[in-house]
Order: structure tokens, then sequence, then C-alpha cells
């Protein structure tokens, strides 16, 4: 179906309005200098691979800490590498490219919402419940893998919307296909898109369920089949998922905790959802109590087999006591789209009946929002509002002294995990504690520049000071 001019503009208006807050909410976290730990580390490791230090399957990021990064799958990294090889190494590449991750997922969620209700009326109301989720106003500020990783997931869903609707072949495969990839990307934390053919199946009742199974296997066999690919005719690449899987998830089940309840993704999940659903729950509220609103039996259907598979996104990390709010960011496009499926109707009412005066008032707001996002973003280049003792540190050293150089480090920051970051992000040092090379610099704590001599003394702040050994043994 398509829009009416009128229809159009409301759409216009509200992306452009959409879009300018988002903005304004990231410009100073996504264009200021520091980042999330997470965030440096995949950075630095991209930033290695354009360099040729490491490789696509053997990613690296410094000699003393991951000399062989093996914490994570390395094809999100390596997309990064590809823009690190093109634009330089300047902070702002993985900026940029966290926010074009960010556009090419708003742009799938819209062509989602088309597939779904054939028009592209309303379809900036799954991404204003999209962008009101804390945790993708900050992922997609700190360069995080699960923003490329949501790429291939929604992708995926796109087409086994096109495959319950025309039972082409081609796009289940591809879809599984896509499913491989969110998994070299971050993992297996995407997996749950399998369910998609039982759902539909479930809800809709349009082909039978030998059907839908069958539809199932081609989905798993065109995720498992490139492993297959891996293991017989890449076996560098094999190795590296191998380690991968011993390294960070059979680890992280058997060793590691960081929640004490394993329902405390559920909560994190409620948490993060609370701004849309009040917000829908608002506007629910206003129309409900005036008129009686027709819903779309289709629509409501697949907005339950989104919700299942929301479900099917968080309920599965209560295997782990690892847990981390993260781990679940594939699924709010998902729910953003149920969400605005079952409250379509209410927000179409709402809109069609605001007066011309506001829709003038809203058109000069959202290019407000707009400009005022660009100029917040401008006037955060060249300015620290993260870890700048540490980042003041690495900038000193990287003016100073030569590239992949060995540091030694006081024993007090052994485990400053984002100093390790920013050096191997600006500079590929290495630093490490006692190290047996003879090493002319040694990073220390700035209240113990007293114990060496004054013309020692490089460089020192509140927190660190950089001092000159006299040999490797100097403590």
């Amino acid at each position: 179906m398509g829009l009416n001019n009128s229809e159009k503009q409301i759409s216009i208006l509200f992306i452009t309005l959409i879009l300018g807050l988002f903005g304004c909410i990231v410009a100073t976290p996504l264009f200021s200098d520091g980042m999330f730990l997470d965030g440096v580390i995949y950075a630095a490791v991209a930033n290695n691979m354009a360099l040729g230090i490491g490789s696509f399957w053997e990613p690296h990021l410094s000699n003393t800490l991951f000399d062989s990064f093996y914490e994570h799958p390395p094809l999100a990294m390596g997309l990064q590498a590809l823009c690190f090889k093109l634009f330089g190494n300047s902070i702002y590449v993985e900026r940029f490219y966290s926010l074009a991750t960010f556009l090419i997922n708003t742009q799938i969620i819209v062509l989602i919402w088309k597939e779904l209700t054939q028009d592209r009326f309303l379809s900036f109301l799954p991404l204003l419940f999209f962008i009101l989720i804390p945790d993708i106003q900050w992922s997609f500020s700190n360069n995080l893998l699960e923003n490329t990783m949501m790429i291939f997931c929604s992708t995926s869903f796109y087409l086994l919307i096109k495959h319950a609707k025309t039972e082409k072949k081609v796009y289940v495969l591809f879809a599984g296909l896509l499913l491989f990839l969110s998994i070299l990307s971050k993992g297996f934390v995407g997996l749950y898109l399998w369910g998609f053919p039982l759902f539909f199946w479930f809800f809709f009742r349009r082909n039978s369920f030998i059907q839908a199974t069958y539809s199932t296997l081609w989905l798993l066999s065109a995720t498992v089949i490139p492993f297959l690919v891996l293991y017989f005719f890449l076996p560098a690449g094999w190795n590296s998922f191998v380690s991968y899987i011993q390294e960070q998830v059979v680890n992280s089940l058997q060793n590691v905790q960081t929640v004490n309840s394993r329902f405390e993704i559920v909560f994190i999940f409620l948490n993060q959802i609370i701004i849309s659903v009040a917000l829908g729950l608002v506007v629910w509220f206003l129309v409900k109590r005036k008129i009686q609103v027709n819903t779309s039996p289709e629509e409501t259907k697949y907005s339950y087999i989104l919700i299942c598979l929301v479900a099917g996104g968080v309920l599965p990390i209560l295997i782990s006591l690892k847990q981390r709010g993260f781990y679940i960011l594939t699924v709010y496009p998902f729910f953003s789209l149920a969400l605005a499926l079952l409250l379509k109707p209410y927000f179409k009412h709402l809109l069609l009946r605001i007066t011309v005066k506001t829709w003038s008032i809203l058109r000069i707001v959202s290019f407000a929002l707009v400009g005022f996002a660009f100029v917040l973003s401008l006037l955060q280049f060249n300015s620290i509002k993260r870890d700048k003792p540490e980042l003041e540190l690495i900038y000193f050293i990287n003016e100073n002294i030569p590239n992949g150089a060995t540091l030694d480090l006081s024993e007090e920051f052994k485990e400053n995990w984002s100093l390790h970051s920013y050096a191997a992000r600006h500079g590929q040092y290495n630093l490490i504690r006692n190290t047996p090379e003879k090493v002319e610099f040694k990073i220390e704590n700035a209240s113990r520049i007293s114990e060496y001599p004054k013309e020692n003394i490089v460089w020192t702040s509140e927190k660190y000071a950089l001092i000159r050994l006299r040999n490797s043994n100097s403590d």
C-alpha cells in the first residue's frame, strides 16, 4: 500500500525527529575521546589487523596481553579493519563505523516494518522505541561487536519473512548464512532465529508442521554447513573458532560469574524497555478511553512471533552466571517492532488528528534537533570525556616513543586493562610488569616519583608518571 502525501510527510518528519534526538543523545559519548573498555580492545585489534599485525583468523592485541586474541570471533573486527585500511587509524574511524552500523540497522528495521505492514507509514514508530532503549544508545556509542551482529540477525529475520510469504528456499538459505556470519561476529546469541519457521507455523498455520520443520532444517543447515567448510578447507579458521569456544564459551560457563542470580538478565531486559513501554501505554490510554480502535489480526500475529523471538534471545542466557546487558542487544529491534505493531493503530489515530500548528512546531523541533546534534558532535572533536589520565599518558608516549615499544609497568597498574588497551590502540605499545627485556621506560604511580632521580622523570600527572630507566632491572 502506498502513502498519501500527508502520511509520507508524517513519516519523514518523525524519522528526522528521531534521528535528531538520537544524535543529541549519543553525540558526546560517540565523538569525544575515551570509550568503554571492550570497544577500545575491538578497535585496537581491528587496527592491528589493518596494519598486518596479527591476521583475520589469529587477531592480536599486544605482545603482553592477548598475543592471539580468541576472546571473540573475528568477523566484526575484520570488517572494521577494512575501514582502518581505507581511512587510516584515527579514533573517528571506529566511531563512524559504529554510526554506520546504527544507520544500517535502522534501515533494516524500516524494511522489516514495510514487509510486515505493507507500507512505510509509522515506520518511525519501531525506530522511536529502538532509540529509547538505554543499552542501544550505549552500544552504538562504544563500538560493540553486537552492533555488527545486529545487522546480520535483523537481515536474517527480514529474509525469513520473505521466505514465509513466498516459500522460496533461497531466502531461508541466505537467512541461515547470515546467522553463520552473526556467529562469526559475536558468538551464538543470535541463534534464537532458528525458531522462526515453527513460530510462524504456530501462529499463522499457512503451511503444515512438516513444511515448517523442513524450513527449520534448511535454516539450520545453511548456518552449520559453512563451519564444515572451515573444518575441511580452512584449518586456520576452524582452529580460531575452536579456540574461541574453549577460551570464551566453555570457560565462561564453567568459571566466570558476573551476577548472583540467573534471572538477572530478565531484570536487565525489563529495565531497558521501561521507557518504550511507558510511552506506548500513555498513547494507548489516551486513545483507548475515547474510541475503539481496530487492530490487524495479521500484524498482531507477527507481533506474537517477534515476542517469542525476544524471549528466545533472552531466556537462554539464564544458563550461565556470566551475564551482561549487551549479550541481548540483538533482540531489541524485534522488541521494538513487536511493540510498534501492537500500538500502530493507536499512534496512527493520534497522529492523524494533530493540528497544523503542532506540525509546524514539530518541523522546527526536528530540524533544531538535527542541527544541535551536528554542532554537539563537532564540539566533541579532540575532547576527552572518559579515561582522561590514561589517554593523556598514552598520547605523550605516542609523541615521544616509537610505536611497538615495550614499557615496564608498575605492579599496581598491571591489571589496568584500559591502560593496556589504549596503549595497544594508540601505538601498539606492550605493557608488562618486571619485563626481562631491556626497556627504557616505565609507567609508575605518580605518588612514587620521589623514589627516582629528577632527571629520570620524563612526564607526570596526578595519577601516572613516565620514568626513564637506567637499566632493565630498575624498579
